[in-house]
């Protein structure tokens, strides 16, 4: 059940770390001096750029993940994260860790633009409704 948890580990602390830095640093480079809050589109830039950046680095860590998740159907391949990523590199070499980068930051952009514009339009609808008088 929890077959390849080590490896999503890796692979999402590190991941959300270059998920949420990016994003605040992209939508505060994004916002014009004059504005307090970023633009609707200076969101969807930030949050898509940071999306593809984040998955783009995950990649790796994402594949260790679904080859111990698959391992073990007819019989165990392989002994833990460190022992995956050894025989995966002696066999394959470095690249089999970059399998499926461009889609994963492909798929990323979109999906991660349309997350965070969304939450941001979410918080700043929550925000000024808490700020309007009680009548």
């Amino acid at each position: 059940m929890y077959r390849g948890a080590g490896a999503m580990i890796f692979r999402d602390v590190p991941g959300y770390c270059l998920y949420f830095i990016p994003y605040s640093l992209l939508c505060y480079w994004f916002t014009p001096e004059d504005h307090s809050t970023p633009s609707a589109l200076s969101v969807w830039l930030a949050g898509g750029i940071s999306g593809a950046i984040s998955w783009g680095t995950a990649t790796p860590m994402d594949v260790v993940k679904s080859r111990l998740q698959s391992d073990g159907v007819c019989q165990n391949k392989y002994n833990g994260v460190k022992d995956c990523i050894i025989k995966s590199y002696h066999n394959e070499g470095m690249q089999v860790f970059f399998r499926g980068i461009t889609v994963n930051a492909v798929r990323g952009f979109p999906m991660c633009a349309a997350m965070f514009l969304g939450y941001e339009l979410s918080l700043k609808a929550i925000r000024s409704r808490q700020a309007e008088p009680d009548v």
